[in-house]
């Protein structure tokens, strides 16, 4: 969990104008400011309840894959989503796939490279 004096670092450095701790306090503030979409960067185990939470406001829902801890939490999470009338996405970072890490490799074997673009 970041501390306070780590959240206001990375708000100072990035320019951001508010920092939350407890993503709920985040939803009834901001909701209030017009928040639409919230994207949740974490670990699955812990993306359930933020989730529902943000669903439950309104916001659309961006998740990282895999998009629940298990089978179960992400069946939950597309429900409360569809009863909701609210849009949820799943984004892949292929970065780590093997394909990719081959790639990376090969191009290595010539130089450091400096921009990769790939499809």
């Amino acid at each position: 969990m970041p501390t306070a004096r780590d959240l206001q670092e990375v708000a100072a450095e990035f320019g951001i104008p508010r920092t939350y701790d407890d993503h709920r306090e985040m939803l009834a503030k901001e909701k209030e400011r017009g928040l639409d979409v919230v994207y949740c960067i974490m670990n699955e185990r812990y993306v359930l309840q933020p989730a529902l939470d943000c669903i439950a406001t309104g916001c659309a829902v961006m998740l990282e894959k895999p998009p629940g801890a298990n089978i179960e939490e992400t069946r939950e999470i597309l429900a409360a989503a569809e009863a909701a009338g609210v849009t949820i996405a799943v984004g892949v970072q292929r970065r780590f796939t093997n394909v990719v890490q081959e790639a990376m490799r090969l191009v290595g074997e010539r130089g450091t490279p400096t921009v990769v673009s790939g499809t």
